[in-house]
This record gives structure tokens, sequence and C-alpha cells, in this order.
């Protein structure tokens, strides 16, 4: 009987150590943000990646924190290098009143022949203090990864790979290609 008793006390163990092992998410970890005055705005989202021709979205949470001064604000996006890449806004309130909240969507999206590569995305906002018109502005920057199924991700006229750097260049590699045609017209 005291066997019976060690394993079934040994099974419950192993079972309970199972499931304290799992990893909790902290959500704080993934809190992005950054205070404005006395505005709050954060979002979950650390980071976006998807192809070429897709987006995706960025959901910010603005809070007025303060008890008794309402803001006018305004969101404002860019992408670095934004090169076939956009970022839009969607509609929000300009004001926000004392405690009040709104979610505002940002839609970050890539043109189907941009190139590969990381960006960041750039959400400045700006708060005017609807008493004495103080402005303040922040900023905060979120890394952006495209994918394109077209490009070649530095591969870019390289030669198979095997010649070094000048060998590299555009018209090296023309150059290097139409001798091979020509050699194997001449064979």
């Amino acid at each position: 009987m005291s066997s019976r008793l060690t394993a079934t006390v040994l099974i419950i163990a192993v079972f309970a150590a199972c499931f304290l092992s799992v990893p909790m998410a902290d959500v704080s970890d993934a809190d992005t943000g950054v205070d404005v005055a006395e505005i709050r705005v954060h979002t979950f989202t650390d980071s976006l990646e998807f192809k070429t021709g897709n987006g995706d979205t960025v959901t910010l949470v603005i809070s007025n924190n303060s008890t008794a001064d309402g803001s006018q604000i305004q969101v404002q996006t860019s992408i670095s290098p934004s090169t076939k890449m956009h970022a839009d806004v969607s509609d929000y309130a300009k004001s926000l009143d004392p405690g009040k909240s709104q979610t505002v969507t940002v839609d970050v999206s890539a043109d189907s022949t941009a190139v590969s590569g990381d960006r960041t995305l750039t959400i400045t906002v700006t708060v005017t203090k609807i008493l004495g018109g103080e402005v303040t502005e922040g900023a905060m920057e979120i890394p952006v990864k495209v994918n394109s199924n077209y490009s070649s991700e530095g591969y870019y006229n390289k030669i198979m790979g095997i010649f070094p750097s000048p060998f590299t260049e555009p018209i090296i590699a023309a150059a290097l290609t139409l001798l091979v045609w020509v050699g194997i017209a001449i064979v």
C-alpha cells in the first residue's frame, strides 16, 4: 500500500510540475506605449510581419488620464524607408475629454512590388491642451518586416554566389552573362 501511495504522490507531483512550469505571458512586455502630457498611447503590437501585397493593423488605445483638462489629439504615421509602403490612420475623435479613451487603428500595407526588408513604422502623437494651448509631442516606433516572393534577399546580380565583390556589380554580371552565352553559341 505504501508503494501505491508513493507512486500516486509522484504522479501528481509530475503533473503539477508540468502545469506549473508553463511560462505565463507577461502583458507588460508586449505593451508598447508612450506618454504625451497626460495622454497615454499604447498598443500590444510590438512588431509587424507580412508579405508584399498584404498588410497588418496596429490598434492604438489613447487614454486621457487628466481629471480636469480635455485635449486635442493628432495621430500621424510614417514608414522608413517608405518606398511602396502605406500607413493609414482610421477616423478618430480629434478631441478627448478627461478620463475618456478611444481606439485608433493604423493600417500598414505594402504594394505587391515592394522590396523585402526591415522598416520602421513611426507613430507620432501631438497633444494640445484645450485650456492653455500647451503642445506636447511623443512618438513610438514599431519594427515592420516585409517579405516578398519575388525578392532574391540580397543575392541580386550574384553569379551563383561564388564570385567576390567586384563581380557582383550589375555591369560585370551582365558582361559575364553575355560572355557565357557567346561561349555557348560558339560551342
